[in-house]
């Protein structure tokens, strides 16, 4: 494989050479700022869950890969930042529930924050506000990382959730090392060349929940277990034949198919629909943040009780020692 086409759609760094990235179909979430009339956009969760939505579930407690109740509005924003050369963009993401709760929320390598942004409306729709950031520095993961602690502390977020995909899942621990989080999502993080993970090895504060996919490519062989096992991640789950592609929301045909053959982190032989894959994910993600945050502490039993039970017996997840 070219190793200039597989850096140039990659989402995450590897300790051989980069990947592409593709987008799951979520909703998007909120935060405490407030949205200007020019570029504000106010968004409904959807009454009826669609077809697509409704194909695997857990049993017993509340559906978390469904929109919840709350509306969100959006605006764009920037901040100008010590940890960034440039100011940093983002987009701010607010739940009609008036929570102080707030996710802050990064993107992956070679992508944006247009890659997570649904990620951010349906937290939005369960109550959790967002923030949903476009790294402002290229490959420097650890910046980046501190960058996002430094917006957190500039916008007066005294206890967030950090959620991060790929190579934003290790700068979100990055930020989680040098701020005070209720905790950490990493969805298929990757780690660096640089060996950045290890070097926040026992200081990452708050709860650490992560979610990978399958090896590949794309996210480095799985080195991401050594990265959470590192940091003391609480919980890891494999997503059963999720694909890199799958865990960031919207994807794309460039990370699913890469270009002209190259950079293509789509998984071919998955025995379950994307739709399957990325409710699982969905769900899985929604409820941890609802759990660490404390708005919802029967939402642990999507990783620990009767509905994480259910999805391993469905043989959609299987735990990572």
């Amino acid at each position: 494989m070219s190793v200039f086409w597989t850096i140039l759609f990659a989402c995450g760094e590897k300790t051989t050479a980069d990947t592409a990235e593709d987008s799951i179909t979520v909703e998007d979430t909120a935060t405490d700022a407030e949205p200007s009339s020019e570029d504000t956009d106010t968004t409904e969760p959807s009454s009826e869950p669609s077809s697509e939505d409704t194909d695997n579930e857990t049993s017993g407690s509340t559906d978390y890969s469904q929109s919840g109740t709350y509306t969100t509005t959006s605006s764009t924003q920037t901040a100008s930042l010590s940890n960034c050369d440039s100011p940093m963009n983002y987009t701010s993401v607010v739940s009609s529930s008036n929570s102080d709760t707030t996710a802050v929320i990064a993107h992956g390598f070679f992508r944006s924050s247009t890659n997570m942004i649904q990620w951010a409306e349906h937290l939005g729709t369960w109550g959790i506000n967002a923030i949903v950031v476009d790294m402002c520095h290229f490959a420097d993961h650890q910046k980046n990382g501190l960058a996002i602690a430094e917006l957190v502390g500039s916008l007066g977020i005294d206890a967030p959730l950090f959620v991060g995909f790929s190579a934003g899942g290790l700068a979100s621990l990055v930020a989680a090392s040098s701020a005070n989080p209720q905790g950490v999502l990493a969805l298929d993080p990757v780690e660096d060349m640089n060996g950045t993970g290890s070097t926040i090895y026992g200081q990452v504060n708050g709860t650490v929940l992560g979610l990978i996919g399958e090896p590949s490519e794309c996210n480095s062989q799985n080195n991401s277990i050594g990265l959470l096992q590192g940091v003391q991640a609480t919980h890891t789950l494999r997503v059963v034949d999720a694909d890199h592609c799958d865990f960031e929301a919207p994807t794309d045909d460039i990370c699913q198919n890469g270009v002209l053959g190259f950079g293509a982190c789509g998984n071919t032989q998955a025995a379950f629909s994307d739709v399957q894959i990325r409710s699982t994910i969905r769900g899985l993600g929604t409820a941890g943040l609802m759990w660490m945050s404390g708005m919802d502490n029967s939402a642990a039993s999507w990783w620990t009780g009767s509905d994480y039970t259910n999805l391993i017996n469905q043989g959609f997840v299987s735990p990572v020692q």
